[in-house]
Protein backbone atom coordinates (compact mmCIF):
# COMPACT_ATOMS: atom_id res chain seq x y z
CA UNK A 1 0.00 0.00 0.00
CA UNK A 2 1.15 3.12 -0.83
CA UNK A 3 2.09 5.80 1.58
CA UNK A 4 0.26 8.81 1.24
CA UNK A 5 1.65 12.31 1.89
CA UNK A 6 -0.92 13.00 5.06
CA UNK A 7 0.60 9.95 6.41
CA UNK A 8 4.11 11.03 5.96
CA UNK A 9 3.44 14.34 7.87
CA UNK A 10 1.22 13.00 10.50
CA UNK A 11 4.12 10.77 11.33
CA UNK A 12 6.88 13.41 11.09
CA UNK A 13 4.59 15.37 13.38
CA UNK A 14 4.26 13.15 15.78
CA UNK A 15 8.00 12.47 15.92
CA UNK A 16 8.62 16.22 16.37
CA UNK A 17 6.31 16.61 19.16
CA UNK A 18 7.74 13.26 20.79
CA UNK A 19 11.11 15.09 20.85
CA UNK A 20 10.69 18.72 22.52
CA UNK A 21 14.11 19.22 22.90
CA UNK A 22 14.76 19.77 19.16
CA UNK A 23 16.06 22.83 18.21
CA UNK A 24 14.32 23.37 15.15
CA UNK A 25 10.81 23.87 13.70
CA UNK A 26 8.69 21.16 12.11
CA UNK A 27 9.57 22.26 8.17
CA UNK A 28 13.53 21.64 9.91
CA UNK A 29 12.12 18.60 11.20
CA UNK A 30 10.64 17.30 8.32
CA UNK A 31 13.52 18.07 5.89
CA UNK A 32 15.41 14.97 7.27
CA UNK A 33 12.58 12.64 6.20
CA UNK A 34 13.46 14.65 2.77
CA UNK A 35 13.54 11.34 1.15
CA UNK A 36 10.32 9.76 2.21
CA UNK A 37 8.83 12.99 0.97
CA UNK A 38 10.26 12.77 -2.68
CA UNK A 39 8.65 9.26 -2.73
CA UNK A 40 5.30 10.34 -1.56
CA UNK A 41 5.32 13.39 -3.72
CA UNK A 42 7.09 11.55 -6.82
CA UNK A 43 9.44 14.69 -6.85
CA UNK A 44 12.48 13.29 -6.97
CA UNK A 45 14.26 17.12 -7.49
CA UNK A 46 12.58 18.07 -4.22
CA UNK A 47 15.33 19.84 -2.18
CA UNK A 48 15.00 20.36 1.44
CA UNK A 49 14.84 24.10 1.44
CA UNK A 50 12.02 23.81 -1.16
CA UNK A 51 10.38 21.50 1.48
CA UNK A 52 10.89 23.81 4.29
CA UNK A 53 9.57 26.92 2.53
CA UNK A 54 6.48 24.63 1.64
CA UNK A 55 5.92 23.60 4.94
CA UNK A 56 6.86 26.52 6.77
CA UNK A 57 4.11 28.71 4.50
CA UNK A 58 1.83 26.25 4.73
CA UNK A 59 1.75 26.26 9.06
CA UNK A 60 1.69 29.92 7.85
CA UNK A 61 -1.25 30.12 5.81
CA UNK A 62 -3.20 27.44 8.27
CA UNK A 63 -2.84 29.72 11.44
CA UNK A 64 -4.20 32.97 9.39
CA UNK A 65 -7.51 30.74 7.98
CA UNK A 66 -7.84 29.65 11.59
CA UNK A 67 -8.44 25.98 10.74
CA UNK A 68 -9.23 23.83 13.53
CA UNK A 69 -5.77 22.46 14.62
CA UNK A 70 -7.76 18.43 14.42
CA UNK A 71 -7.40 19.36 10.23
CA UNK A 72 -3.62 20.82 10.44
CA UNK A 73 -2.18 17.27 8.72
CA UNK A 74 -5.26 17.08 6.12
CA UNK A 75 -4.30 20.95 5.37
CA UNK A 76 -0.51 20.18 5.19
CA UNK A 77 -0.88 17.51 2.95
CA UNK A 78 -2.80 19.16 0.83
CA UNK A 79 -1.26 22.08 0.69
CA UNK A 80 2.20 20.49 0.07
CA UNK A 81 0.86 18.69 -3.14
CA UNK A 82 -0.58 22.10 -4.80
CA UNK A 83 2.82 23.90 -4.56
CA UNK A 84 4.97 20.56 -5.25
CA UNK A 85 3.33 20.08 -8.49
CA UNK A 86 3.26 23.51 -9.01
CA UNK A 87 6.85 23.65 -8.79
CA UNK A 88 7.03 20.43 -10.82
CA UNK A 89 5.31 22.47 -13.63
CA UNK A 90 7.36 25.12 -13.46
CA UNK A 91 10.51 23.10 -13.75
CA UNK A 92 8.83 21.54 -16.65
CA UNK A 93 8.32 24.99 -18.43
CA UNK A 94 12.06 26.08 -17.67
CA UNK A 95 13.17 22.36 -19.48
CA UNK A 96 10.73 23.11 -22.39
CA UNK A 97 12.24 26.92 -22.74
CA UNK A 98 15.86 25.82 -22.47
CA UNK A 99 15.21 23.30 -25.41
CA UNK A 100 13.54 26.30 -27.27
CA UNK A 101 16.34 28.80 -26.76
CA UNK A 102 18.79 26.06 -27.54
CA UNK A 103 17.33 24.88 -30.85
CA UNK A 104 17.07 28.44 -31.76
CA UNK A 105 20.98 28.87 -30.97
CA UNK A 106 21.77 25.84 -33.35
CA UNK A 107 20.02 27.03 -36.15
Amino acid sequence: MDRSVKDLIDETSDAFTQYDCVNADYASFAAMALNEFKVVLRDPELTATDLRRILRHGDSKHRLLSVPPANWSSFMAQYVMKNVNENIAKRSVNIIKRKTQKKRVIR
